[in-house]
């Protein structure tokens, strides 16, 4: 049931590669022929990278905003733990998971007539439910910095324990050195194979949203990561070249060996995505980890080993950023328990 509804949703998205070549004299009778393991990457890279590198992504909006809009006029999710959740929440919204989202909808629990505006701890997490809605078709929306940012007696173990002066400085922590050089990745590597058994390109991109839903959600922190070996991922710093190089002043450089994939142009087949390993994880990392947990997502679907990097630059160099940091501003907006 489910993958008759968001099928309709992809058709648009997906019909130049479901009717290209057909002619006049094509048979009515359908195809029951496999797609090949070519047809297949096409098919989730049309869907999810025609989400990243479009006008939509990343879709991390604030109170004003959703308040603009009229909070009736959305469907809200909440990602967190049920006990969160029953303590105390959004008006009106509904509590679900990565792992059953896909089930809450074809369940009709969560209903799919309004765009849905996504809630979680800090904004980690949503952002891999939002990529997942918009690779199938929904209008759906990250709240930023997640319910952290609706009310601050929230904000425990989450922003306050990862950013700001005491906590955002992991990097000088560990005595890891911020770098500016550019560095270039130089060795392609053949599209992952998704070993699917699907004759459609919708029923591709569902089973892979679906099976990466059911992973859960995917993250590192620095700390992790660098106890491992930075050599051993392959870092992408989801920055413009001048933020990534600290020329922008916003930034002071970017982890060491990171390489830099600008946002709406590298995530591209035809451009820096041939670079991504398929051989080692890569660890995506942005401002606040909000952006780079949608770019995660989406590599996870198209079966790269994807980490997005918990809480970016706000936990690596929080001090030296000239913009984007987070700040506790001390938000109350209501909670309710029903």
């Amino acid at each position: 049931m489910l993958k008759k509804h968001w099928a309709l949703l992809l058709i648009p998205m997906l019909a130049i590669l479901a009717f290209a070549g057909c002619s006049s004299d094509d048979s009515t009778t359908p195809s029951t022929t496999l797609l090949t393991q070519a047809e297949e990457f096409d098919a989730v890279a049309t869907a999810a990278l025609g989400y990243l590198n479009g006008v939509d992504a990343p879709g991390v909006v604030n109170y004003a905003w959703l308040d603009g809009q009229g909070f009736d006029t959305f469907t809200i999710l909440d990602l967190r733990t049920q006990t969160a959740f029953d303590a105390g929440h959004v008006a009106n919204a509904i509590h679900t998971t990565l792992a059953t989202l896909l089930a809450d909808i074809d369940a009709g629990t969560v209903p799919v007539d309004k765009p849905f505006a996504v809630f979680c701890d800090s904004g980690q997490k949503a952002g891999h439910a939002v990529a997942a809605l918009r690779i199938l078709g929904y209008t759906a929306y990250s709240y930023g910095f997640g319910m952290c940012a609706w009310h601050t007696d929230l904000d425990t173990n989450f922003w306050e324990a990862n950013a700001g002066p005491v906590n955002g400085n992991a990097m000088a922590d560990a005595g890891v050195a911020i770098e500016t050089t550019v560095n270039t990745p130089t060795t392609e590597y053949a599209w992952p194979d998704l070993g699917l058994s699907v004759e459609t390109d919708a029923e591709a991109v569902y089973d892979r949203v679906e099976a990466t839903l059911a992973a859960g959600f995917k993250g590192k922190n620095f700390a992790t990561i660098n106890a491992d070996g930075l050599s051993n991922y392959f870092i992408v710093n989801y920055w413009t070249m001048d933020q990534y190089t600290g020329v922008d002043a916003t930034t002071p450089g970017h982890i060491p060996g990171a390489y830099c994939f600008p946002p709406k142009d590298s995530m591209d087949m035809a451009k820096l995505l041939k670079y991504l390993p398929t051989d080692k994880p890569i660890i995506v990392y942005c401002w606040t980890g909000q952006n780079s947990s949608q770019v995660t997502f989406a590599l996870n679907c198209l079966g790269y080993e994807a980490y997005s990097l918990v809480y970016g630059a706000n936990n690596l160099f929080w001090s030296e950023l000239g913009g984007h940091q987070w700040v506790d501003n001390g938000p109350e907006y209501p909670l309710v328990t029903e």
